[in-house]
């Protein structure tokens, strides 16, 4: 179909071994199932977001629902309204310039870090360690949260 298309011929493609998610009967559950039940993106991260070990991996739908509700509603789901929180807050619903004056080295440590991370993302996917681009990523968001956390009025 690629070459009727006149498309380029993938160079590689990406295979998650075996992989076994059970109900809460033992039953094996369609992964078509799990996407029309919690999204197809939900589906998509988590296979990602799944260090693929050789041989099989078994994990339940509660672990899946965890999973997802884990990293996707409470780690970058609470980034984000706590950002939108503060910039309606603090900066009239304007998110205002970087003042050099008032940075605190940790500002400084996690903007480098964040400056850093699309870079990493980068190689990782290039090299087809999507996991690891994944938790690149994962690590920035939750270095982003410590840091409001630690630095809340």
């Amino acid at each position: 179909m690629l070459l009727a298309l006149n498309l380029p011929k993938p160079g590689g493609f990406v295979c998650h071994s075996s992989l076994k998610i059970l109900d809460r009967r033992e039953q094996e559950v369609s992964l078509l199932l799990l996407a029309q039940n919690y999204g197809q993106e939900s589906i998509r991260y988590l296979l990602l977001a799944i260090k693929a070990a050789p041989g099989e991996n078994v994990f339940t739908e509660d672990q899946v629902i965890q999973r997802i509700n884990h990293d996707l509603a409470n780690e970058l789901g609470n980034l984000v309204a706590r950002v939108i929180s503060m910039v309606s807050k603090y900066a009239g619903d304007m998110i205002p310039p970087p003042n050099i004056l008032t940075r605190q080295n940790a500002d400084l440590e996690l903007r480098e870090y964040a400056l850093e991370t699309p870079g990493k993302v980068e190689q990782y996917i290039s090299s087809q360690e999507l996991f690891q681009a994944i938790l690149a990523i994962k690590n920035l968001i939750g270095a982003t949260n410590r840091f409001i956390v630690s630095t809340a009025p």
